[in-house]
């Protein structure tokens, strides 16, 4: 019984814990809504791809340098402007089909992701989302490139609401090059498997943790979102499985366990237990002592 009721507490506790956090991730989540009440845009995806769409297109068509980004160009030449358009030059190269096909392909994809997560979150919530995930890896671009020469890629802002829509429907699918069905969470997993073990692969060489700068950042939106949300989770079922564990080493051992229905002498202490003359070695309760099918060798 103390064992029990040890085990219970434990399991309350995790289960307390869990609500704080969860009433903490609220509170600042409104606290954030607030923030961006009066100032969300509605229909955000519609004029992200436009500008997307805008940005990048010009960057390929005329080989501009707009919204490329240094540490130099903004605060010794001034050039502020360039920061605005940063997160939307995904794409850069020479005017090839090849180029614009894959510039439609990733646009059709942003705007795919991008309208489905707006559905989900709602207005408010999705601004706060975007725009949190655009200061982040400006900054982090910006910062890194005068600290240690690094970057962190626009590309993520894509990144982020892919992961997002995967978190949120892990088990919808989509059609991989429009004939192969893939679950969400698989390409999530690939995803940001490679984009960790390219960080890792480049922190062994060169002896550091910088090249994480940009993997960190580049998706600090959605850890900040969805982040405590996960370890809530992952504490919970650790929490339940240790709980069960527990409960198991517990509980006191059968000596007697009917082969049919699995009772024990612990589920009714009055239950007579026989075996049968007809089987090899197998026990019953009276309830099918003379109600079952004969064993007659064990396998």
């Amino acid at each position: 019984m103390r064992n029990h009721l040890s085990v219970t507490a434990y399991g309350s506790e995790i289960l307390i814990d869990a609500r704080r956090g969860s009433a903490h991730i609220k509170a600042g989540m409104r606290i954030l809504q607030r923030l961006f009440q009066q100032i969300a845009v509605e229909n955000l995806t519609i004029y992200l791809t436009i500008l997307i769409a805008a940005v990048s297109g010009f960057a390929v068509i005329t080989g501009s340098d707009l919204g490329i980004v240094t540490f130099d160009r903004i605060f010794v030449q001034g050039e502020f402007w360039h920061l605005l358009v940063y997160p939307f030059r995904l794409m850069e190269g020479p005017a090839s089909a090849s180029t614009f096909l894959w510039l439609f392909l990733l646009i059709y994809v942003f705007y795919l992701f991008s309208s489905q997560l707006e559905a989900e979150q709602g207005t408010v919530r999705f601004n706060a989302y975007i725009f949190s995930g655009i200061l982040l890896i400006t900054g982090g671009h910006l910062l890194g490139n005068w600290w240690f020469g690094g970057s962190v890629s626009a590309e993520f802002l894509d990144l982020a609401i892919v992961a997002a829509v995967a978190y949120l429907n892990p088990n919808q699918q989509i059609l991989l090059f429009f004939f192969i069905p893939v679950r969400l969470k698989w390409i999530g997993i690939v995803i940001f498997g490679l984009i960790g073990l390219f960080a890792l692969l480049e922190s062994v060489v060169t002896g550091s943790l910088l090249p994480f700068w940009e993997p960190v950042l580049g998706t600090g939106n959605f850890l900040l979102f969805y982040g405590p949300e996960m370890i809530r989770r992952i504490m919970m079922r650790r929490g339940a499985h240790r709980r069960k564990e527990r409960i198991a080493r517990a509980a006191p051992t059968s000596i007697h366990r009917c082969v049919v229905c699995g009772m024990t002498e612990h589920d009714d202490p009055h239950m007579d237990f026989r075996y049968c003359v007809d089987c090899v070695d197998h026990e019953y309760c009276q309830q099918h002592l003379h109600n079952h099918e004969h064993i007659q060798s064990v396998n």
